[in-house]
C-alpha cells in the first residue's frame, strides 16, 4: 500500500491523519503465508517520513502468528519501531507484543488477552509542538490483562463485558 502516512505527533499513536504533511508518501505491505486452514503466520512492513521538513523516516516491522478454528482463536503480534529524530538526539525505539486467546460457548465468546509496550524517545513527549526543540521525552513500559466475554444475541449486534489489568513501570496510580 501507498498512502499520506503517520504524520510527527506526541507520540505515536496520535500520527493519523487524513491530509499529507509532507510530500512523502508511507509505504508498507503484509505478507501472509497459511500453513493450514487454521494456522497462518504473517510479516508486514511500513516505512515513510513522517516528519513536517520530510527529512526523517518512521520504520515499522511486525510478525504474526494465527490459529482460528470455529469455536476458538489464539492470535499473537509483536511489533517493532523505529523512528528517526534530530540529529542531536538518539533515534526513538518501540516494541510490543499482542496475545489474545478466545473460545465460544453457544453465543459467549469468553477472552483473555496480554499487551505489551516498551517506547522510548528523548524527542516527543507530552508537549512536544512539532518544533525542532527538546521534550521531555517518552519512556514508557507498560502492560495490561484483559478478561472479558462478548454476548452475540445476533449477527450485528453484541454486548461486551471486559476487565483490564494494566500494569506500568514506576507508576502508583492504579487505573484498571
Amino acid at each position: 500500500y501507498i498512502g499520506n502516512g503517520l504524520a510527527e505527533a506526541q507520540n505515536l499513536s496520535e500520527g493519523q491523519q487524513f491530509s499529507d504533511n509532507n510530500a512523502d508518501k508511507g509505504r508498507g505491505f503484509r505478507v501472509g503465508l497459511p500453513l493450514s486452514d487454521n494456522f497462518q503466520l504473517g510479516y508486514s512492513w511500513y516505512s515513510g517520513n513522517y516528519d513536517n521538513e520530510n527529512s526523517r523516516r518512521l520504520k515499522m516491522q511486525a510478525l504474526d502468528a494465527s490459529w482460528i478454528t470455529q469455536g476458538f482463536q489464539l492470535i499473537y503480534e509483536r511489533i517493532w519501531t523505529n523512528m528517526e529524530n534530530p540529529e542531536s538526539y538518539e533515534a526513538g525505539e518501540g516494541k510490543g507484543d499482542y496475545l489474545i486467546g478466545a473460545f465460544m460457548v453457544s453465543q459467549i465468546q469468553c477472552f483473555i488477552s496480554y499487551q505489551r509496550v516498551e517506547y522510548e524517545d528523548p524527542f516527543h513527549g507530552p508537549w512536544f509542538t512539532g518544533a525542532i526543540s527538546a521534550d521531555m521525552g517518552i519512556s514508557l513500559k507498560k502492560s495490561r490483562w484483559a478478561a472479558g466475554l462478548i454476548f452475540s444475541p445476533a449477527s450485528n449486534a453484541y454486548l461486551k463485558l471486559e476487565y483490564d489489568w494494566n500494569r506500568e513501570e514506576d507508576n502508583v496510580l492504579k487505573d484498571d
